[in-house]
């Protein structure tokens, strides 16, 4: 899936296995980070953003990200659930509605404590 942001802050939540896929994409690009277990980078480009969302997921890595413009956040857990938040109903069935398309699916009656779908 394309993503139409050309920037996006991203925070570990919680690092459970070894970021095996996060450490070489970090390294392939000289990114130093003080502990690869907590951390927080801002990302720019499309294709940066969906390098690291991919290092992320293959690592099962609890994070948080918000792109710019902020239209949405995307919070992932280690047990491979990802739910979205957005600031409106429209906002959210915008966003879902493309990543349902794609073939994810709504993990019913699943909710974090704050609102929002979790596909998994």
């Amino acid at each position: 899936m394309p993503f139409p942001f050309e920037r996006g802050f991203l925070a570990t939540d919680q690092v459970v296995f070894e970021p095996l896929h996060l450490l070489e994409l970090l390294a392939d690009h000289a990114i130093l980070v003080e502990d690869p277990w907590r951390f927080r980078l801002v990302v720019e480009g499309k294709d940066g953003i969906a390098k690291l969302l991919d290092a992320m997921l293959r690592d099962c890595i609890d994070f948080l990200f918000v792109p710019v413009p902020t239209a949405f956040a995307i919070y992932a857990d280690h047990d491979e659930y990802i739910t979205l938040f957005a600031a409106s109903e429209t906002q959210l069935v915008a966003v879902t509605s493309k990543i349902e398309r794609a073939g994810f699916e709504v993990v019913p009656r699943y909710l974090r404590p704050s609102s929002g779908k979790i596909w998994k």
